[in-house]
């Protein structure tokens, strides 16, 4: 805290004797314009320039060994950022709505973007990705609407919710009536949307390993999907509204369906849900009126809130014997349901449950 609150500070010079900067050190030095760091710090503790508001460019030595949380916090004004090769993530919120921000070099040995770090961002035009990336954190680009040129390496493993919604400047590599992110070895790492809502029929590119959220939502004309192997989840609201959509082929590795993935799927009769699902989202299947039978997996332990609700036509539900939960509202409005059998490993029923 050593110059907090110091409002009136508009430029420092910090010499070369200076190892380490500690938490909070220029936290709220709003007029505070540049700052040079020199190379001999190598330590920057939390917060420490926190709500520097008048801040347009900062670069952190390379030798930093010891980069807090929060360092830049509220530093709206930063137009450029050229972060320490020391650092392995960027952390969730990093530079949410950074709205001035146009450039960032992320260093090599990050492995993770955190959820919202550079949501709102919108005059970030490229982001370079580097190839060790593991983990793409939800909303983690939302709203950066300038942003024309993003690279997804292989290397990614799991991308969150939304990551890449309303990003409407993106470059993207189109393939059977959807639009990809990817790289060079590999365009199609990302399905991020679709060509428009009224597509009849849709390939989806064998090496995709993940489809954005609400990819599909609402396609009305849609009638069949085949989702290729590798894609490991379905993702919130992937295929909601799709009111004419039939049959539906999942992945065998598939270990989740997420909240409302097909939800009001008024068409969809029946679907197989692989032996590798382990968990399917609150309404994941509400509103499917035509679905008439539903097998649940032995390797699904968790069963969301309102799952089947208002399956209107479902007669017959077989659940696996490694549940232990159902959540509230899970069948509620299925009122042509004559057959079910609970596992004597189920300990919760939620409330309304049959209702």
């Amino acid at each position: 805290n050593a110059f907090e609150f110091c409002t009136s500070l508009v430029s420092i010079d910090i010499p070369d004797s200076v190892t380490s900067i500690e938490e909070n050190a220029f936290e709220s030095c709003t007029s505070l314009a540049s700052i040079d760091i020199p190379d001999s710090v190598t330590s920057i503790g939390d917060g420490a320039f926190h709500s520097c508001y008048s801040l347009t460019e900062i670069t952190f030595p390379k030798e930093i060994t010891s980069f807090g949380e929060n360092v830049l916090l509220g530093c709206l004004g930063l137009e450029s950022i050229t972060l320490p090769d020391s650092i392995s993530s960027i952390e969730d919120y990093a530079f949410t709505d950074f709205k001035k921000l146009k450039n960032i070099t992320i260093p090599d040995g990050v492995m993770s973007i955190g959820d919202f770090a550079f949501s709102g961002c919108e005059s970030l035009v490229s982001v370079d990705i580097p190839d060790g990336l593991t983990s793409i954190g939800d909303g983690a680009f939302k709203n950066c609407i300038s942003l024309a040129s993003l690279t997804v390496p292989n290397s990614v493993a799991e991308i969150g919710t939304y990551a890449f919604v309303e990003c409407i400047s993106l470059e993207c590599k189109e393939y059977g009536n959807a639009y990809y992110l990817g790289n060079s070895e590999n365009p199609y790492v990302v399905l991020i949307k679709v060509a428009d809502k009224y597509i009849e029929q849709c390939e989806i590119n064998e090496n995709t390993k993940f489809i954005e959220a609400a990819a599909f939502n609402e396609c009305v004309r849609i009638t069949e999907i085949t989702i290729p192997e590798g894609i490991k989840s379905i993702k919130r609201s992937t295929f909601s509204g799709c009111i004419k959509l039939e049959r539906v082929i999942l992945p065998s590795e598939i270990t989740s369906i997420e909240i409302s993935a097909f939800l009001d799927c008024d068409s969809l009769v029946d679907i197989i849900i692989p032996e590798s699902v382990i968990s399917i989202g609150d309404s994941a299947f509400a509103g499917c009126d035509s679905l008439r039978e539903v097998s649940i997996p032995d390797s699904v332990t968790k069963i969301g809130s309102r799952v089947f609700s208002d399956c209107i036509s479902l007669e017959s539900v077989t659940v696996g014997s490694g549940l232990t939960y159902i959540g509230d509202y899970t069948f509620r409005g299925c009122s042509n349901l004559t057959s079910i059998k609970i596992p004597d490993g189920v300990t919760s029923i939620g409330s309304s449950t049959f209702y």
